[in-house]
């Protein structure tokens, strides 16, 4: 399991988060910083455990799990004591083919079907094929409240090879959130706590389009303003029209500067235009002291 979890800044200016009494947003943060939240999102623990390790009382953690459940934070599962939070693989987890396989490869230890459905339905792209099973032999106890779970021998072999792989899967979500990817130039902050990776493509690109412009140190000064303004981010749809945007504008200021003087000028209103048209006839009448004849 990874050692580390990302908090964005954009985490305390999120509309749902400012609303959240401050018991409320200490329990958010714990649930995906637990060291009992798994690399699906997943902790299995007491509310009892929960109590002792915040400080927030059991009642109130009932009363704000319920909340978070209707507003599709969490999906809870009361007969397994699980928590899934339902956008930790978005924000946590990246997407190289070594993550995805690590993710599918914890399918097997997800305590129920509901908890399996849902992760399937909110991310078919990383567990594209998977299928939930239960491979354990449950012998109930008195009144069936607890159950002893045998693993199999093949899931046993399966845990095994999982434990040699940890490692490396681990060091992998373990990277900033905000790395680029090896072929990109810079990486832009979007609304949703994603990054935007501009490629080195993409930059040569757009320095052909504005050639007036140094679009490496443009997009420097985008990250930048990106960073100091969160509420200004922009969506997947609208960062590339943001981009060119700023770009435009750049190389239009870049004409106005190395313009002639004259191109630059201000354009006089209809009064001045009237009153220089008059000096001027006034200057053309009237003879110059070289000019006037002596008698």
């Amino acid at each position: 399991m990874a050692e580390f979890r990302t908090i964005r800044m954009s985490f305390w200016t999120d509309p749902y988060i400012e609303e959240l009494e401050p018991e409320a947003k200490l329990l958010y943060m714990y649930l995906f910083s637990s060291p009992y939240t798994n690399n699906l999102g997943i902790i299995e623990t007491t509310r009892r455990k929960i109590s002792y390790e915040t400080g927030v009382s059991v009642s109130n953690i009932n009363k704000y799990l319920a909340k978070f459940s209707k507003s599709g934070k969490v999906v809870i599962d009361e007969e397994h004591n699980a928590i899934l939070l339902t956008r930790f693989i978005k924000h946590q987890a990246a997407t190289s083919p070594k993550v995805i396989a690590g993710l599918k490869k914890l399918v097997p230890d997800i305590p129920s079907k509901r908890l399996a459905d849902t992760l399937f339905a909110m991310y078919p792209a990383i567990f594209e094929g998977c299928e939930y099973h239960t491979d354990i032999i449950s012998i109930p106890y008195v009144k069936g409240t607890d159950t002893v779970c045998i693993p199999s021998g093949e899931k046993e072999r399966e845990r095994e090879k999982e434990r040699e792989e940890e490692y490396s899967f681990c060091a992998e979500l373990d990277k900033p959130a905000h790395a680029p990817e090896a072929d990109a130039a810079i990486s832009l902050p979007l609304v949703s706590g994603e990054k935007h990776n501009v490629t080195q493509q993409d930059v040569a690109h757009w320095q052909e389009l504005f050639p007036g412009v140094d679009v490496l140190s443009e997009l420097r000064r985008m990250l930048a303003w990106l960073e100091a303004n969160p509420r200004q981010r922009k969506t997947k749809n609208g960062i590339a029209r943001f981009i060119q945007g700023w770009l435009d504008r750049e190389q239009n200021r870049s004409r106005t500067t190395n313009a002639s003087p004259a191109a630059t000028q201000p354009r006089l209103t209809w009064q001045e235009e009237k009153e220089k048209r008059d000096l001027e006839a006034f200057l053309n009448d009237t003879p110059r002291p070289w000019e006037v004849q002596h008698g």
